[in-house]
């Protein structure tokens, strides 16, 4: 197992598939409201806690899960109890000690034709620098999709992203999200669309990835 701390609420874990097997866990066939995997996730994050000091007790835990192909898988792990609000209308997990995890699978379960016909992501990112990494790097990978960024009132980050699939850089791409999930956490795009009219004022509403890569 290898862990990066990306900041004090954020955590990346990489699960080889000796790991995977440890653990009792598949990637592809996560039962993510299951009492197996949510054990299994408390057993890892206990050997999180003892390797890195990264103690997710007492706070509600959103994870996301990205396979990769030779049978391990990569996790975000986000303390959302210590970040901004997710949007208003967009409700979060119990805070009950055994519902305080939100484990979601990958986003290539989704159909593809699905992806295709209109396929936005949104995230959110608690610091100007986090956007402003994450501009940089979609820009030297090339990608030419739609972008525009938003200043919440609570002082969150808002970054929304259309990309088109005839375009080299894809977001149906894995690797992109979960390059994308190690600054900032992903949202319901039609919530966050939803909440900027209300609670955000416009940054960069055209071309922001390349605008802001330069900065």
């Amino acid at each position: 197992m290898d862990l990066i701390k990306i900041n004090d609420n954020k955590l990346k874990i990489m699960l080889t598939p000796v790991d995977m097997q440890c653990y009792a866990l598949k990637a592809d066939e996560l039962d993510c409201g299951g009492i197996e995997t949510r054990q299994a996730f408390r057993n890892i994050m206990d050997e999180v806690r003892n390797r890195t000091g990264f103690d997710a007790k007492g706070n509600q835990i959103y994870v996301q899960v990205y396979p990769s192909r030779e049978g391990g898988c990569e996790m975000f792990v986000t303390k959302l109890g210590l970040l901004c609000a997710l949007g208003e209308g967009e409700e979060r997990p119990s805070l009950s000690p055994a519902n305080n995890i939100s484990i979601s699978p990958a986003t290539k379960h989704q159909p593809q034709k699905q992806l295709e016909r209109n396929h936005t992501v949104a995230f959110v990112f608690e610091a100007l620098d986090h956007l402003l990494r994450v501009c940089r790097r979609l820009h030297a990978r090339a990608y030419s999709g739609s972008s525009a960024v938003y200043h919440g009132e609570e002082g969150c980050y808002y970054l929304l992203l259309s990309d088109n699939a005839s375009r080299r850089c894809t977001l149906s791409d894995r690797s992109m999200l979960a390059f994308l999930c190690e600054y900032g956490l992903q949202q319901n795009a039609e919530v966050v669309r939803l909440y900027i009219r209300e609670h955000a004022s416009p940054v960069c509403e055209k071309n922001a990835v390349a605008r802001l890569s330069d900065l």
